[in-house]
């Protein structure tokens, strides 16, 4: 049940940091572009977080189709729980980086929202 807590933990902190903008980055160079830069990184940024979020998703779903009918040997579960959370996680990062995508194209995102990074606290 640990492995099975873990993994499925991890995950869900993971949409959670998606959702802060709270994961790890480097904003030096995006921070001294005009607005139209930040914009045009934000967007390029994005595409390939969707992309990789696509893989992450598409991967996650064969993966627990594949192992649904797998037991896990010490709880009886199935293993298509263990690779399920790659598709919450998949799903629920979609519809974040969907929705700020939409605020930047849209206009809606101010210029501070086109650098995805949360300071850090030390600061």
């Amino acid at each position: 049940m640990s492995r099975f807590s873990a993994h499925w933990l991890t995950f869900l902190g993971a949409i959670v940091a998606l959702r802060e903008h709270a994961h790890l980055g480097v904003d030096s160079l995006v921070r001294m572009l005009p607005a139209y830069g930040k914009r045009i990184c934000f967007i390029i940024n994005y595409c390939l977080m969707l992309f990789a979020d696509w893989l992450l998703l598409s991967g996650s779903w064969r993966q627990t189709i594949i192992n649904i009918d797998d037991r896990a040997p010490a709880t009886g579960l199935s293993l298509g729980i263990f690779y399920a959370v790659g598709v919450v996680f998949g799903v629920s990062a979609a519809v974040i980086l969907l929705y700020d995508l939409f605020r930047v194209l849209t206009g809606q995102a101010s210029e501070a929202d086109m650098v995805a990074i949360k300071e850090s606290e030390e600061h």
